[in-house]
């Protein structure tokens, strides 16, 4: 459902105004198919029929469109880190023309990169509960593919979480420096004016009241920008995590414990709504319009008589 709202949402021309509108207008889509593939994955998963070639198509399409999800997100911090620091040299129509791009060489480049899913992915049998398991089988008889499919995997999860996070900090930075030009510019002003101020205790405590308020009114300003990136930071953690605790276990010595586990780490798919649209007012209001412009009119008149009374 929430993919599905971020489809509706970016869908609409007020959210397309830059590059970061079409990222998550693809990321919608990745996240949709993520919902999907891992939906079929588990009704196999509990009718325990599953052939060679829904193993491998399964488990490819849930890896390319969940890093997919990720890396598109992280090109949106990216965009919106430049916005922040360069300001009024930051073109909106460019960012558009790069964001179709790279919309089209990411997906590609994660597929490639995920492309062992569909030739080394097997349906094996276990042997102590005659359970049927989809497994990876690239193992230690080919040492060097093995390390690097797995340097690859690492790097396409750390590769994102660490873009947005420095994204995070280079947006403070950016509001940092937009402060102190504002404040140099009032320095300015008060020299060409002629204006002598004796720079008094009370003075000075005036300067970093001004100082104070300016940061809190950037940070207001560009708080969807900052909420984004750390929440589908704090999103991806888990996953990296139990990733290496779980490495070697199997699922159904630990089922409450790993199946949680394994799920948290579809969050950052499904977290378009908060991290993105709930944070800016131009997305939540396109949200809304979708949302109104699916229900009918009888219950939208029906609710506003509610409200009334």
């Amino acid at each position: 459902m929430m993919n599905m709202l971020g489809v509706g949402t970016f869908h609409r021309r007020a959210t397309q105004n830059a590059g970061s509108g079409f990222y998550l207008l693809i990321s919608s889509y990745f996240g949709l198919m993520t919902s999907l593939s891992l939906s079929v994955k588990l009704i196999f998963l509990f009718i325990n029929n599953q052939g060679n070639v829904s193993c491998a198509l399964i488990e490819f399409i849930i890896k390319w469109s969940l890093t997919s999800c990720e890396c598109l997100n992280a090109c949106v911090a990216i965009e919106r880190t430049l916005a922040v620091n360069l300001r009024t040299k930051f073109s909106r129509i460019k960012s558009k023309r790069v964001a179709k791009r790279i919309s089209i060489v990411v997906p590609m480049v994660v597929g490639v990169i995920c492309s062992p899913e569909l030739i080394y992915r097997r349906m094996v049998v276990d042997t102590t509960d005659e359970t049927n398991w989809c497994v990876f089988t690239l193992n230690a008889d080919q040492p060097k593919l093995l390390n690097f499919y797995s340097a690859l995997n690492i790097c396409l999860f750390l590769i994102p979480l660490t873009i947005n996070l420095i994204c995070s900090v280079g947006i403070i930075v950016g509001t940092g420096l937009l402060k102190q030009k504002t404040i140099t510019s009032a320095e300015d002003t008060r020299r060409s004016t002629n204006i002598n101020l004796n720079f008094t205790r009370i003075n000075r405590n005036f300067l970093n009241q001004m100082k104070g308020k300016t940061i809190k009114a950037q940070i207001i300003k560009h708080k969807h920008i900052l909420v984004a990136p750390i929440l589908l930071a704090i999103f991806a953690v888990p996953r990296l995590v139990f990733a290496f605790i779980f490495v070697c276990s199997k699922l159904d010595r630990f089922p409450f414990l790993t199946l949680p586990s394994y799920l948290i780490g579809f969050l950052p798919s499904m977290s378009l709504l908060f991290a993105f649209i709930l944070p800016s007012d131009v997305y939540r209001s396109a949200a809304l319009a979708f949302i109104k412009s699916i229900i009918p009119a009888y219950f939208q008149n029906y609710f506003f008589l509610f409200r009334q009374r």
